[in-house]
Protein backbone atom coordinates (compact mmCIF):
# COMPACT_ATOMS: atom_id res chain seq x y z
CA UNK A 1 0.00 0.00 0.00
CA UNK A 2 2.04 3.66 -1.02
CA UNK A 3 1.64 6.14 1.17
CA UNK A 4 -0.55 9.01 1.53
CA UNK A 5 0.08 11.82 -0.76
CA UNK A 6 0.40 15.50 0.43
CA UNK A 7 -3.23 16.52 -0.44
CA UNK A 8 -4.56 13.49 1.16
CA UNK A 9 -2.50 14.10 4.31
CA UNK A 10 -4.51 17.83 4.33
CA UNK A 11 -7.58 16.33 4.12
CA UNK A 12 -8.48 16.28 0.03
CA UNK A 13 -8.39 13.98 -2.85
CA UNK A 14 -5.48 13.21 -4.75
CA UNK A 15 -6.67 15.27 -7.54
CA UNK A 16 -7.41 18.28 -5.90
CA UNK A 17 -6.12 21.46 -6.52
CA UNK A 18 -4.60 23.25 -4.13
CA UNK A 19 -3.34 26.61 -4.08
CA UNK A 20 -1.20 28.17 -0.78
CA UNK A 21 -1.32 31.92 -0.69
CA UNK A 22 1.47 33.00 1.48
CA UNK A 23 1.82 36.47 2.48
CA UNK A 24 5.83 38.28 2.42
CA UNK A 25 6.33 41.58 4.16
CA UNK A 26 4.84 41.08 7.03
CA UNK A 27 6.23 43.40 9.63
CA UNK A 28 8.07 45.99 7.04
CA UNK A 29 5.30 48.35 7.78
CA UNK A 30 2.00 48.81 9.29
CA UNK A 31 -0.30 48.66 6.60
CA UNK A 32 1.17 45.30 5.98
CA UNK A 33 0.77 44.29 9.20
CA UNK A 34 -2.74 44.51 8.90
CA UNK A 35 -3.66 43.66 4.88
CA UNK A 36 -1.76 40.24 6.50
CA UNK A 37 -3.57 39.77 9.39
CA UNK A 38 -7.13 40.44 7.67
CA UNK A 39 -5.63 38.12 4.94
CA UNK A 40 -5.04 35.31 7.03
CA UNK A 41 -8.10 35.99 9.59
CA UNK A 42 -10.89 36.03 6.38
CA UNK A 43 -8.96 32.54 5.27
CA UNK A 44 -7.95 34.65 1.90
CA UNK A 45 -3.95 34.03 2.93
CA UNK A 46 -2.80 30.27 4.02
CA UNK A 47 0.39 31.40 5.99
CA UNK A 48 2.50 34.70 6.29
CA UNK A 49 6.74 35.30 6.93
CA UNK A 50 7.78 38.02 9.61
CA UNK A 51 10.76 39.89 8.25
CA UNK A 52 13.07 39.85 11.12
CA UNK A 53 14.57 42.34 11.91
CA UNK A 54 12.33 45.53 10.19
CA UNK A 55 10.26 48.32 11.77
CA UNK A 56 6.92 46.96 12.35
CA UNK A 57 8.24 43.47 12.91
CA UNK A 58 7.40 43.99 17.08
CA UNK A 59 4.62 44.64 16.24
CA UNK A 60 3.78 41.74 13.92
CA UNK A 61 4.77 39.61 16.36
CA UNK A 62 2.37 40.91 19.12
CA UNK A 63 -0.40 40.79 17.10
CA UNK A 64 -0.53 37.11 16.49
CA UNK A 65 -2.86 34.32 17.48
CA UNK A 66 -2.00 30.50 18.31
CA UNK A 67 -3.81 29.78 14.95
CA UNK A 68 -1.80 31.79 12.59
CA UNK A 69 0.86 30.07 10.33
CA UNK A 70 3.64 32.22 10.54
CA UNK A 71 7.41 31.73 9.97
CA UNK A 72 10.23 33.72 9.83
CA UNK A 73 11.85 35.67 6.74
CA UNK A 74 15.14 36.67 8.34
CA UNK A 75 16.10 39.89 6.22
CA UNK A 76 20.14 39.77 5.65
CA UNK A 77 19.39 42.64 3.12
CA UNK A 78 16.72 44.83 1.93
CA UNK A 79 15.25 46.29 -1.62
CA UNK A 80 13.71 49.14 -0.24
CA UNK A 81 15.39 52.22 -0.18
CA UNK A 82 13.86 53.84 2.79
CA UNK A 83 14.39 50.74 4.88
CA UNK A 84 17.89 49.96 6.53
CA UNK A 85 17.80 46.70 8.47
CA UNK A 86 20.31 46.27 11.42
CA UNK A 87 20.25 43.61 14.56
CA UNK A 88 17.52 44.43 17.00
CA UNK A 89 18.52 44.82 20.83
CA UNK A 90 17.02 41.69 22.72
CA UNK A 91 15.07 40.96 25.55
CA UNK A 92 17.68 38.99 26.93
CA UNK A 93 19.93 42.29 26.50
CA UNK A 94 17.18 44.24 28.51
CA UNK A 95 16.96 41.60 30.78
CA UNK A 96 20.16 41.31 32.10
CA UNK A 97 20.24 45.49 31.97
CA UNK A 98 17.13 45.75 34.11
CA UNK A 99 18.82 43.31 36.83
CA UNK A 100 22.36 45.15 36.68
CA UNK A 101 24.38 42.49 35.37
CA UNK A 102 24.52 43.38 31.07
CA UNK A 103 28.81 43.34 30.79
CA UNK A 104 29.77 45.97 28.76
CA UNK A 105 26.34 47.86 28.14
CA UNK A 106 28.15 50.53 25.81
CA UNK A 107 28.40 47.98 23.12
CA UNK A 108 24.23 47.39 23.19
CA UNK A 109 23.58 50.81 24.10
CA UNK A 110 25.80 53.10 23.30
CA UNK A 111 26.45 55.05 19.80
CA UNK A 112 28.30 53.40 17.10
CA UNK A 113 29.69 54.14 13.49
CA UNK A 114 27.95 52.16 10.85
CA UNK A 115 27.90 52.28 7.55
CA UNK A 116 24.39 51.02 5.98
CA UNK A 117 24.30 50.23 2.09
CA UNK A 118 27.67 52.68 1.38
CA UNK A 119 25.90 55.53 3.78
CA UNK A 120 27.93 56.29 6.95
CA UNK A 121 26.14 57.24 9.89
CA UNK A 122 25.48 56.43 13.44
CA UNK A 123 23.62 53.99 15.04
CA UNK A 124 22.33 53.83 18.76
CA UNK A 125 19.58 52.03 20.87
CA UNK A 126 16.21 53.59 22.09
CA UNK A 127 13.33 52.03 23.83
CA UNK A 128 10.59 54.39 22.09
CA UNK A 129 6.95 54.09 20.53
CA UNK A 130 8.79 55.11 17.28
CA UNK A 131 11.36 52.74 17.12
CA UNK A 132 9.69 49.39 17.94
CA UNK A 133 13.10 47.29 16.52
CA UNK A 134 14.93 49.60 19.18
CA UNK A 135 17.83 50.64 17.39
CA UNK A 136 18.19 53.97 15.50
CA UNK A 137 20.47 54.67 12.53
CA UNK A 138 20.92 58.20 11.32
CA UNK A 139 22.56 58.61 8.05
CA UNK A 140 25.16 61.15 9.50
CA UNK A 141 27.90 60.32 10.91
CA UNK A 142 29.43 61.11 14.80
CA UNK A 143 28.11 60.42 17.97
CA UNK A 144 27.06 64.19 18.46
CA UNK A 145 24.19 63.34 15.83
CA UNK A 146 23.13 60.37 18.06
CA UNK A 147 22.41 62.82 20.69
CA UNK A 148 20.66 65.31 18.47
CA UNK A 149 18.45 62.06 17.48
CA UNK A 150 17.34 61.51 20.49
CA UNK A 151 16.45 64.74 20.56
CA UNK A 152 14.62 64.59 18.17
CA UNK A 153 13.11 61.23 19.15
CA UNK A 154 11.67 63.18 22.02
CA UNK A 155 9.69 66.07 19.91
CA UNK A 156 8.44 63.53 17.59
CA UNK A 157 6.96 61.51 20.68
CA UNK A 158 5.25 64.58 22.19
CA UNK A 159 3.96 65.26 18.33
CA UNK A 160 2.87 61.89 17.90
CA UNK A 161 1.05 61.53 20.63
CA UNK A 162 -0.99 64.77 19.99
CA UNK A 163 -2.67 63.51 17.06
CA UNK A 164 -0.24 63.85 14.47
CA UNK A 165 -1.11 60.65 12.41
CA UNK A 166 1.62 61.03 9.53
CA UNK A 167 4.35 60.39 12.21
CA UNK A 168 4.93 56.65 11.82
CA UNK A 169 7.92 54.72 12.52
CA UNK A 170 8.31 53.85 8.89
CA UNK A 171 8.24 57.70 8.53
CA UNK A 172 10.68 58.06 11.18
CA UNK A 173 13.35 55.54 9.92
CA UNK A 174 12.87 56.78 6.37
CA UNK A 175 14.07 59.90 7.43
CA UNK A 176 17.02 59.28 9.54
CA UNK A 177 18.13 56.87 6.66
CA UNK A 178 18.58 59.83 4.36
CA UNK A 179 19.08 63.13 6.12
CA UNK A 180 20.66 64.47 3.46
CA UNK A 181 18.07 63.50 0.55
CA UNK A 182 14.74 64.92 2.89
CA UNK A 183 17.05 67.73 4.43
CA UNK A 184 19.53 69.14 1.71
CA UNK A 185 21.90 68.97 4.87
CA UNK A 186 25.40 69.29 4.06
CA UNK A 187 28.84 69.51 6.21
CA UNK A 188 28.11 67.06 8.57
CA UNK A 189 31.67 65.40 9.15
CA UNK A 190 31.11 64.57 5.07
CA UNK A 191 34.60 62.88 3.70
CA UNK A 192 35.04 64.72 0.59
CA UNK A 193 38.54 63.02 -0.43
CA UNK A 194 40.25 60.14 0.55
CA UNK A 195 43.26 60.48 -0.47
CA UNK A 196 44.21 62.88 0.83
CA UNK A 197 41.88 62.77 3.72
CA UNK A 198 39.22 65.89 3.28
CA UNK A 199 36.32 66.16 5.82
CA UNK A 200 33.77 69.04 6.09
CA UNK A 201 31.80 69.63 9.00
CA UNK A 202 30.10 72.66 9.66
CA UNK A 203 30.52 73.88 13.22
CA UNK A 204 29.01 77.96 12.86
CA UNK A 205 28.89 77.72 17.19
CA UNK A 206 31.23 76.69 19.69
CA UNK A 207 29.09 73.90 20.72
CA UNK A 208 29.23 72.54 16.80
CA UNK A 209 32.76 73.07 16.46
CA UNK A 210 33.77 71.01 19.20
CA UNK A 211 31.34 68.51 18.56
CA UNK A 212 33.03 68.10 15.58
CA UNK A 213 36.69 68.00 16.48
CA UNK A 214 35.88 65.86 19.46
CA UNK A 215 34.52 63.27 16.38
CA UNK A 216 37.74 63.80 14.22
CA UNK A 217 39.98 62.86 16.63
CA UNK A 218 37.59 59.42 16.91
CA UNK A 219 38.13 59.13 12.72
CA UNK A 220 41.98 60.27 12.72
CA UNK A 221 45.06 59.42 14.33
CA UNK A 222 47.24 62.57 15.00
CA UNK A 223 47.04 65.83 13.85
CA UNK A 224 45.49 67.76 11.36
CA UNK A 225 45.59 70.91 8.64
CA UNK A 226 42.29 72.89 9.20
CA UNK A 227 40.40 75.39 7.00
CA UNK A 228 38.55 77.55 9.89
CA UNK A 229 35.85 80.58 9.01
CA UNK A 230 33.11 82.11 11.06
CA UNK A 231 30.74 85.18 11.56
CA UNK A 232 31.26 88.21 13.31
CA UNK A 233 28.75 87.39 16.10
CA UNK A 234 30.24 84.04 17.29
CA UNK A 235 32.38 83.51 19.79
CA UNK A 236 35.62 83.23 18.22
CA UNK A 237 37.74 82.08 20.63
CA UNK A 238 36.08 79.40 21.97
CA UNK A 239 35.50 77.98 18.44
CA UNK A 240 39.50 78.34 18.57
CA UNK A 241 39.98 76.50 21.57
CA UNK A 242 37.77 73.58 20.24
CA UNK A 243 40.18 73.88 17.18
CA UNK A 244 43.53 73.91 19.01
CA UNK A 245 42.64 69.98 20.24
CA UNK A 246 42.92 68.36 16.18
CA UNK A 247 45.30 71.29 14.29
CA UNK A 248 48.78 71.01 13.86
CA UNK A 249 48.18 74.71 10.92
CA UNK A 250 45.19 76.61 11.05
CA UNK A 251 44.43 78.25 7.48
CA UNK A 252 41.66 80.77 8.25
CA UNK A 253 39.59 82.29 5.33
CA UNK A 254 36.61 85.18 5.29
CA UNK A 255 33.79 83.37 3.34
CA UNK A 256 32.07 85.71 1.26
CA UNK A 257 29.44 87.64 3.37
CA UNK A 258 29.15 90.63 5.34
CA UNK A 259 28.77 88.79 7.99
CA UNK A 260 32.39 86.93 8.11
CA UNK A 261 34.84 87.89 10.33
CA UNK A 262 37.59 89.53 8.96
CA UNK A 263 40.92 86.66 8.93
CA UNK A 264 43.35 89.06 11.66
CA UNK A 265 41.16 88.43 15.02
CA UNK A 266 40.36 84.83 13.87
CA UNK A 267 44.39 84.71 13.45
CA UNK A 268 44.80 86.01 16.63
CA UNK A 269 42.29 83.68 18.56
CA UNK A 270 44.18 81.02 17.36
CA UNK A 271 47.87 82.74 18.49
CA UNK A 272 46.39 83.15 21.85
CA UNK A 273 45.66 79.57 22.52
CA UNK A 274 48.89 78.22 21.07
CA UNK A 275 47.68 76.99 17.38
CA UNK A 276 50.23 78.30 14.36
CA UNK A 277 48.33 80.16 11.87
CA UNK A 278 48.08 81.59 8.69
CA UNK A 279 45.54 83.18 6.42
CA UNK A 280 44.24 82.72 3.00
CA UNK A 281 42.63 85.52 0.83
CA UNK A 282 39.05 82.68 0.10
CA UNK A 283 38.13 79.79 1.10
CA UNK A 284 39.74 78.32 -2.65
CA UNK A 285 42.95 79.74 -2.25
CA UNK A 286 42.67 78.62 1.77
CA UNK A 287 41.72 75.14 0.51
CA UNK A 288 44.63 75.38 -1.78
CA UNK A 289 47.64 76.27 1.32
CA UNK A 290 45.80 74.07 3.20
CA UNK A 291 46.39 70.98 0.80
CA UNK A 292 50.26 72.32 0.28
CA UNK A 293 50.94 72.67 3.92
CA UNK A 294 49.78 69.30 4.94
CA UNK A 295 52.22 66.16 5.56
CA UNK A 296 52.04 62.97 4.56
CA UNK A 297 49.30 61.16 6.20
CA UNK A 298 47.91 64.14 7.55
CA UNK A 299 43.84 65.10 6.71
CA UNK A 300 42.24 67.76 6.00
CA UNK A 301 39.63 68.84 8.14
CA UNK A 302 37.51 72.60 7.22
CA UNK A 303 35.27 74.05 9.49
CA UNK A 304 33.17 77.11 10.78
CA UNK A 305 30.33 78.69 9.49
CA UNK A 306 27.90 76.84 6.64
CA UNK A 307 29.41 79.90 4.27
CA UNK A 308 32.58 78.54 4.38
CA UNK A 309 31.67 75.16 3.87
CA UNK A 310 29.33 76.70 0.86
Amino acid sequence: MSAPSLNERLGHAPSDKLVIISCDDLGAFQAANAGVYDALRKGVATCASLMVPAPWARHAAMMTEPTDDIGVHLTLNCEYEAYRFGPIISNFDLHLHTEGTLNRAWETFGAHPQTIDGVDGVRFAAEHPLVPGREVFVSMPGSHQARNAALALTALGALHEGGFARITPAAVAEGWSDVHGWSGLRGRLDVLAADPLIVADAGHNPDGVRAGCEALRRLVVGRTVVVFGAMRDKDTCAMAAAIAQVARLVVVVRARTARAEATGPLLDALHECGVRAVQADSVRDGVRRALRERRAGEALFITGSHHVLG
